[in-house]
């Protein structure tokens, strides 16, 4: 789908995709300037600057309506392209948000339980017959989704297609039934660990119960109900991406790899672009592009949370959250960090009805989780903030809800 090519191809001088440099540090400025809530720009275009971050994107949203979505800096490689407010990008741990999302619909329609239990439902076998652990067998999917299964885990791609002897990158169910020749880290339900392959387990299990494959799943009953557009399965080879996707820069993290994409060749790519993951072969557990409107979209609808590390409220599992602003009423906050080659970004939820979706296009965890508390106590002090309804774009401003609500 490139439906939002043209914001790449074209610089915009329409009132709804203007852009602007940033007197501070010269970066391109795109979307709608919020005289009131400047302090914002200012927040973004000095963490960039300190940090060697070339582009970006904030979305935030009041009690939810769309107050704020500028994009920063360039969107690609040669810095030539403004950085489009709209982009789609890794979303990275974000798509597991989406995944927890499906699971909720599919238990709230009888398909599946929290106590399913998952393996033997998805009928998945070791790929040599060999069982590393008999208490797969006892693993639920809410243990899944509260990442208390003990499941393995290993996303080294190249590992996994090398052991099962392939000619290919393993697919989704081709690694789980590698995992399910390796030892559990510990008996399910005892203890938390944070944990990618769990998730990329129940999205076999979404499309199990559902009879769609994951990401079509996603964008019909999770994505089109709020309003959110442009869901899509990441490509690694940037090739094959779609054209709005910004350009990742792999300078924060790891040096040039193997290419997972061309498996078994030996060739090397940036680390952005097939070195770390075989992105479409994470789909449920990290492998989804999103907007950072997409993304507060889903925020008014789920409590996101997935551990003590990411959100002080780590025991709620987001299955069970039911109606997300009911958390917020009881004073539950939730969040969620995600991190990729080229991509750091962060999704918050606070109880004063303020939540925002930031995004970078250069892998530095540590720098975002201390940039965060900054943008929160944004959110919280500016009084502006608090009085204003709507985005100027009245299309864009309208409050956020279900299909099933707007009936």
């Amino acid at each position: 789908m490139k439906t939002l090519s043209c914001f790449l191809l074209l610089v915009s001088f329409e009132v709804s995709c203007h852009w602007s440099c940033h007197a501070a540090t010269a970066l391109p400025i795109t979307g709608e300037s919020v005289p009131e809530l400047v302090e914002f720009d200012t927040a973004m275009t000095q963490f960039m600057q300190a940090n060697s971050v070339s582009g970006g994107v904030l979305a935030v949203m009041k009690d939810g309506r769309l107050v704020l979505k500028r994009g920063y800096g360039w969107s690609d490689r040669l810095k030539t392209v403004p950085f489009n407010p709209d982009a789609r990008f890794r979303i990275a741990s974000n798509s597991k948000e989406f995944a927890a999302a499906a699971i909720k619909i599919l238990i709230e329609r009888g398909l599946i339980a929290t106590n399913t239990p998952a393996v033997p439902f998805i009928g998945i076998q070791p790929f040599n017959g060999r069982w590393g652990d008999a208490r797969f067998q006892d693993i639920t999917v809410l243990q899944l989704i509260a990442h208390t299964s003990g499941f393995p885990f290993d996303y080294d791609w190249s590992s996994i297609s090398t052991a099962m002897a392939l000619d290919h990158p393993a697919t989704p169910e081709e690694a789980i039934s590698h995992f399910l020749t390796l030892p559990l880290r510990f008996s399910p339900g005892r203890s938390f660990e944070y944990s990618g392959t769990a998730y990329l387990t129940l999205g076999r299990v979404i499309e199990k119960a559902s009879g769609l494959d994951f990401v079509t799943f996603v964008q019909r009953h999770v994505a089109r109900p709020w309003g959110i557009h442009g869901v899509q399965l990441d490509r690694t080879e940037p090739k094959l991406r779609e054209l709005d996707s910004p350009w990742y820069d792999s300078a924060g993290g790891s040096g040039p790899g193997q290419n997972l994409a061309a498996f078994p060749t030996t060739e090397t790519v940036p680390y952005a672009d097939g070195a770390e993951y075989y992105y479409e072969s994470v789909d449920s557990g990290g492998g989804l592009i999103a907007s950072a409107e997409g993304l507060l979209r889903l925020a008014q609808a789920y409590l996101i949370t997935h551990g003590s590390a990411f959100s002080p409220q780590a025991g709620i599992p987001t299955t069970m959250n039911g109606d997300r602003r009911r958390w917020r009423h009881l004073g539950k906050v939730g969040g969620q960090l995600g991190g990729e080659a080229g991509a750091a970004l962060f999704n918050l939820q606070n109880t004063n009805g303020v939540d925002f979706a930031v995004f970078f296009n250069r892998t530095d965890q540590g720098a975002l989780s201390s940039f965060v508390p900054r943008m929160k106590s944004l959110t919280e002090k500016n009084r502006r903030l608090a009085g204003r309804q709507c985005h100027p774009d009245r299309t864009r401003g309208r409050s956020v809800r279900s299909a099933r609500e707007r009936k």
